[in-house]
């Protein structure tokens, strides 16, 4: 299975990637939602998306709605997991 990680901290992308390929998934990352979407546009089809819901220019809820905007992106409905380091509640 392939997951697109996407998180501007290179720190939490390293966690996340290795708990990832522990679970047996097949591991991209993008470190911007900009960078993100290049990559979902691509031909390669992912299984789920796990992004950062906190980054700048794109955040992921950004990044999410562009992608439902792009009717011939082969990843238009992957399934996505929000994350966030936000301790604030909001």
């Amino acid at each position: 299975m392939k997951v697109l990680l996407v998180d501007d901290s290179l720190t939490a992308r390293m966690h996340l990637r290795a708990s990832l390929c522990e679970g047996g998934w097949e591991v991209s990352e993008a470190g911007s939602g900009e960078e993100a979407l290049e990559m979902l546009n691509d031909t390669t089809k992912f299984d789920i998306m796990v992004t950062d819901q906190n980054m700048p220019l794109v955040s992921g809820t950004e990044l999410v709605r562009r992608l439902r905007g792009c009717e011939d992106s082969v990843n238009k409905d992957v399934k996505t997991v929000f994350l966030t380091s936000d301790a604030s509640g909001e």
